[in-house]
């Protein structure tokens, strides 16, 4: 893969409009947790976690993160700052380095192909591609903070949805010592007395799509676009800029006597944050709400945001291009690989 050209990269990453955290699903599939203080940008520096939650691995087998951290410690120059008064994506520089998110799901199939393939061979004849915990979910991106629209607004913030399990979970709590160790590499040997190979059957299936070569061990990226788009993301929210920005929106908050330090403050109050989106929400919350909208739209705080993100992306590029190059050849490799795990099924 060479620099992409078009697109908006990925999709969205799971997040709600008012949170400083989010997951990452990164181009290797390991799910990295990134979060902030509740507070926004005066809140500690994102850390990238790995979780439990990948498409195919679970956390003790995950690679650590392999991309370089990028929080320059000089503040990139602002370019134009454009108002935002609907809801936009600015195309963003890393965006031609970012595979869309139909590639990360046949790469996340293929991988799992792979790993059904290996279970199969070990006597769990009745595996199958739902018997592993894969959420398509986790190929979507989001802004930590987005456009809302005054009018919709009125009608309060978003209330909690309830998460339907990922596929397999059920399953996955009544497997036995036998199945986990062929899973996960636990044991050396089953009850039948086949050979697990090292690792388990996740690793073997992590190897079939992401390896540079037949039966090779798996290549890591020398930096992912994916993490580094939300590491941009973060380090907007914590930009002196951008602290100024929401110095202005909390004094136009103020002028309807509402006392919040930033948006994320609002959205999550103790009053309402836990409210299930099924009950509506009631009169100051929607009173806080609109007035939120309203004076993120008057200080143009979208577009700030924007501009930052951008400006960070920027600089990201430019420390990082030829990583970023040979990320995209490697992932094409896997691509390949993943598309060919799926041919043979």
């Amino acid at each position: 893969m060479t620099e992409r050209s078009g697109g908006r990269g990925p999709g969205r990453i799971a997040a709600l409009a008012f949170t400083t955290g989010t997951s990452v699903l990164l181009l290797s599939g390991v799910v990295v947790a990134v979060a902030a203080a509740s507070n926004g940008p005066a809140g500690t520096e994102p850390a990238p976690t790995v979780s439990a939650g990948g498409p195919s691995m679970n956390a003790s087998q995950a690679p650590a993160p392999s991309t370089p951290a990028v929080t320059p410690v000089v503040e990139p120059p602002l370019g134009t700052v454009s108002q935002v008064r609907a809801r936009q994506r600015t195309p963003r520089p890393l965006d031609p380095y970012t595979p869309p998110a139909s590639e990360l799901e046949l790469l996340a199939k293929g991988r799992d192909l792979a790993t059904v393939g290996c279970m199969r061979s070990l006597g769990f004849t009745g595996w199958t591609n739902g018997s592993l915990a894969t959420s398509t979910s986790s190929f979507k991106e989001a802004d930590p903070l987005e456009y809302v629209e005054p009018s919709e607004a009125a009608a309060g913030y978003q209330g909690m949805k309830a998460r339907p399990a990922p596929r397999g979970q059920a399953a996955a709590g009544k497997r036995s010592a036998d199945t986990t160790a062929a899973l996960l590499g636990t044991g050396a040997r089953l009850e039948n007395g086949k050979a697990v190979p090292k690792g388990g059957c996740l690793s073997e299936g992590d190897k079939k799509v992401r390896s540079l070569a037949a039966a090779g061990d798996v290549v890591e990226l020398p930096a992912d676009s994916r993490l580094l788009a939300t590491d941009a993301k973060f380090s907007a929210l914590r930009d002196s800029r951008m602290k100024q920005a929401f110095g202005k929106w909390s004094a136009c908050m103020a002028e309807s006597g509402l006392r919040y330090g930033t948006p994320f403050d609002a959205g999550n109050d103790s009053r309402w944050n836990r409210r299930e989106a099924s009950t509506a929400a009631g009169a100051e919350e929607r009173k806080v709400a609109a007035a939120d909208a309203t004076c993120r739209q008057r200080v143009n705080l979208q577009g700030t945001y924007e501009a930052l993100v951008v400006a960070y992306q920027k600089a990201t590029v430019e420390r990082l291009r030829q990583p970023l190059i040979e990320s995209g050849k490697i992932f094409d490799t896997w691509l390949a690989n993943a598309k060919r795990t799926i041919a043979a099924e």
